[in-house]
């Protein structure tokens, strides 16, 4: 059984379509940042997928975000751009949950992977667990969330 630690919940990737331009304003600083266009793509495909998503917001200057809810559980993505684009997918456990939060988001993770396969709009899919990204983002990564 995987712990929480070792599950690969960022994942990084290329997108293969022109996205909207970060608005900046006249002191050089970010106001509206890129990204709002593949995040409405990735949540067009998780809901085809039959996870429910909420609207995307504005996360500070640098991202994007949305809730989810899939399989029971609930949780959140959040997409930002260091180059290429991250997403970090986190589960939402209640205080009163003892089930193992791992095996409750593994069908999310699943359907993440599937939305960025699905359609030949994002490549370079690599998968990180939250120590390996922070090792090296620009390592090789892993084809699959869930695979050894």
């Amino acid at each position: 059984m995987t712990n929480d630690f070792q599950m690969r919940r960022r994942v990084t990737f290329r997108a293969n379509f022109d996205d909207d331009d970060p608005v900046v304003e006249n002191a050089g600083n970010v106001v509206v940042p890129a990204g709002h266009a593949v995040m409405k793509r990735i949540m067009s495909s998780l809901q085809n997928l039959g996870v429910t998503c909420s609207g995307i917001e504005q996360h500070s200057h640098y991202g994007w975000e949305l809730d989810y809810t899939s399989a029971g559980t609930n949780g959140w993505l959040l997409l930002q751009h260091p180059g290429p684009w991250l997403l970090i997918i986190e589960h939402r456990r209640s205080w009163f949950s003892f089930q193992n939060s791992s095996e409750k988001i593994k069908p999310v993770l699943t359907a993440v992977n599937n939305a960025l396969h699905s359609s030949g709009d994002f490549s370079d899919i690599k998968w990180f667990t939250k120590a390996s990204y922070g090792r090296d983002p620009n390592k090789a990564g892993s084809a699959d969330p869930l695979v050894e």
